[in-house]
């Protein structure tokens, strides 16, 4: 006679069993799910900190290699001309420059040897403008 054995076979489930197996598998695949999602986030979380740090070694790269690096330094604007120039506090080095903007440029006018502010002049008129003419139509 040989041994008996076990094997996993069909077996017909009880309506209580039924139910009970029935809620188990709804937890589960909510299990599942939220697995799903925390990998997800813990994958986009990894992914960002590798873009991270390869920008950081790719910036001290580049400062080893050419040997300056950007960082925040005071500058200011000053009117030069018809200029505006920005120019760094620390080494009063050119930075940038642009033309004056109007509302920031002094301007200085002489009126029969005497100093007369932009205030006292009269403002520019508005130029007179024709009025459209629609186009003339052919004779018939």
């Amino acid at each position: 006679m040989k041994p008996n054995e076990i094997r996993a076979l069909p077996t017909a489930l009880t309506p209580s069993e039924r139910q009970d197996r029935a809620i188990e598998s709804a937890k589960v695949q909510a299990q599942a799910e939220a697995a799903a999602e925390a990998a997800k986030a813990a994958y986009d979380a990894a992914r960002s900190e590798v873009k991270q740090i390869a920008q950081r070694a790719k910036t001290l790269r580049s400062a080893a290699n050419t040997g300056a690096e950007l960082r925040a330094t005071p500058c200011t604007w000053h009117a030069e001309g018809d200029s505006d120039v920005l120019r760094r506090d620390d080494t009063d080095e050119e930075v940038a420059r642009r033309p004056a903007l109007d509302e920031f440029r002094q301007v200085v006018a002489f009126e029969d040897g005497r100093l007369v502010s932009p205030a006292t002049t009269a403002p520019a008129p508005e130029p007179v403008r024709k009025p459209k003419r629609s186009p003339k139509l052919p004779a018939r």
